[in-house]
């Protein structure tokens, strides 16, 4: 098997086509990625379903997001901290500073048994109760199917994602599922997918954005793509 290249780029978008694979998790819980493979690309149409999503958070991420699945057709319904009903939506983004999750969750009226893609990140605080994440927190409360995403990319970025050679990466975790709608929608906010295994892996991807937050504060915000050398 040929190791797929890692690569940090200047704010100009790329494309990947690649998933992470393999993964364990040790005696402490903490999720451990063991290898990596390189998958081929699955359906890349974008507008192959259009969604009625439910937009909970109006800040860069939430409002970021909301406005490029409009342009691909979805439906979007925006909610602030006082949350709302969510019974019409068919998915939920939760995208709240990652220390309020539980206070949003339980100002959202409908979630049982929703899709939810969990968007937060958690900068010095702990996930609620004992999980070891807020997407598996997410799920113990909705029951339904749930993901990791959009919190490994810079929303200040969105706006730019359409100027590059190609696609950038999105990595995502969560229920299988899950995966077609949620690399939809990946694709859809100009993105390629890069799967990173069950939502047992959560808490790894929340605590990678200390290492991409330290590499923005010497760069600046960037895209980042995952892909096999020749392909870079």
């Amino acid at each position: 098997m040929t190791p797929p290249a890692f690569l940090i780029d200047e704010p100009r978008p790329v494309w990947a086509k690649s998933a992470l694979g393999n993964h364990e998790v040790d005696r402490d819980r903490k999720p451990v990625i063991k290898m990596i493979r390189i998958l081929p690309d699955a359906d890349n149409e974008k507008g192959a379903i259009t969604m009625r999503i439910a937009v909970a958070g109006r800040g860069h991420v939430g409002g970021g997001l909301g406005d490029l699945w409009a342009r691909a057709g979805h439906e979007i319904s925006r909610l602030g901290r006082e949350g709302g009903d969510v019974s019409a939506a068919e998915v939920v983004l939760l995208a709240v500073p990652g220390g309020s999750v539980a206070d949003a969750v339980s100002k959202l009226s409908g979630l049982p048994g929703k899709m939810v893609i969990d968007a937060t990140n958690r900068f010095g605080v702990e996930a609620p109760g004992d999980f070891t994440s807020n997407a598996e927190y997410v799920k113990s409360v909705t029951g339904g199917p749930t993901a990791k995403s959009f919190n490994l990319n810079f929303a200040l970025l969105y706006g730019r994602l359409g100027a590059g050679r190609s696609k950038p990466s999105n990595i995502w975790c969560g229920d299988e599922d899950a995966r077609r709608v949620v690399e939809q929608l990946i694709r859809d906010a100009g993105y390629e997918p890069v799967y990173a295994g069950g939502l047992e892996n959560a808490a790894a991807l929340e605590h990678a954005m200390e290492i991409l937050g330290a590499v923005r504060a010497q760069s600046g915000p960037f895209v980042y793509r995952i892909s096999q050398p020749e392909d870079l």
